[in-house]
C-alpha cells in the first residue's frame, strides 16, 4: 500500500477497526426548564430536535403546546427517509454559560433508536 510499505494489518478487528475508522459523536450539556442533560451536537444538522418521550416525560409538555408546522415543512434524514415530528417549540435553554431565549426544537416521533435523546443543531454555537 502507498505510504506504508507493510500495509495493513492481516487480521481487522472490531476494536481496532471501532477505534480507528469510526469516531464518536460530539455532545455538549445543556439545561431547559433547569433540567441538564446531554445531547448530540450535530455539525450537519439543520434542525434541532427533541424526541417526543424527552418532551413528554422530562419537559411535561403536551399536544397543546407544540405549534402544527407539519403543514409547512418536511423533514428528512440524513438517508433521504421522511423524519416523522410531532411540531415545534421554543424554549428557553442554557448552554456555556448562556441563556438563549425562545430556541426552536421539532419535536419527533420516538423509534427505537432516539427514545430520550435530543439533537443540537452546531450553529447554536456559532
Amino acid at each position: 500500500m502507498r505510504g506504508k510499505s507493510e500495509g495493513s494489518a492481516d487480521t481487522l478487528t472490531r476494536e481496532h477497526f471501532f477505534k480507528n475508522a469510526v469516531g464518536e459523536c460530539p455532545e455538549v450539556d445543556i439545561q431547559i426548564d433547569a433540567i441538564p442533560f446531554r445531547c448530540l451536537l450535530d455539525t450537519g444538522s439543520n434542525d434541532s430536535t427533541l424526541t417526543e418521550s424527552f418532551f413528554r416525560d422530562h419537559l411535561h409538555g403536551e399536544d397543546d403546546d407544540m405549534h402544527c408546522t407539519a403543514k409547512w415543512i418536511k423533514l428528512t434524514a440524513a438517508n433521504k427517509l421522511p423524519l416523522p415530528y410531532l411540531g415545534y417549540v421554543e424554549l428557553d435553554i442554557q448552554v456555556a454559560g448562556l441563556t438563549i431565549p425562545e430556541y426552536g426544537f421539532l419535536i419527533i416521533k420516538d423509534d427505537d433508536t432516539n427514545k430520550n435523546k435530543t439533537l443540537l443543531y452546531q450553529a447554536l454555537l456559532e
